[in-house]
């Protein structure tokens, strides 16, 4: 939980850096996919 929280944090603050529109969605689109593949790979070291 601690680790989300500080994930949020820069996530954030990478929101605020990024004054265009389309920098902010490519920050967004970046940070949802890796934390898709974070939550992916988790669930595949659970399997093996």
């Amino acid at each position: 939980m601690e680790s989300q929280n500080s994930s949020n944090r820069f996530f954030q603050s990478k929101i605020e850096l990024s004054s265009n529109r389309k920098e902010r969605l490519i920050s967004i689109f970046n940070f949802c996919s890796s934390f898709s593949l974070m939550n992916s790979f988790q669930i595949f070291r659970i399997e093996e």
